[in-house]
């Protein structure tokens, strides 16, 4: 699916609104990540990275951390479930 939505929706020319719980899709396809919780906006996460994006690019991963760390504040420690 990512490769279909790149392939239809370069950047500049279209608005779209994909609703992911993957990571990695949102930082390889978004210009903007926000992050949802209780129905509420809590981040709103610009992407600045230059396109095409590689998964093995170190700025990308930093992202990705970013938003791993604030996906993670959300969940309560109490499920113990992992993040």
């Amino acid at each position: 699916l990512r490769d279909v939505l790149l392939r239809l929706c370069p950047p500049g020319r279209r608005t779209v609104v994909y609703v992911t719980h993957t990571l990695l899709d949102a930082c390889l396809l978004a210009d903007r990540v926000l992050v949802l919780a209780d129905g509420r906006l809590v981040r709103d996460l610009p992407v600045d990275l230059p396109r095409p994006r590689l998964v093995a690019d170190p700025a990308l991963d930093r992202l990705r951390s970013d938003l791993s760390d604030v996906v993670r504040d959300l969940v309560p420690a109490s499920t113990g479930g992992d993040r």
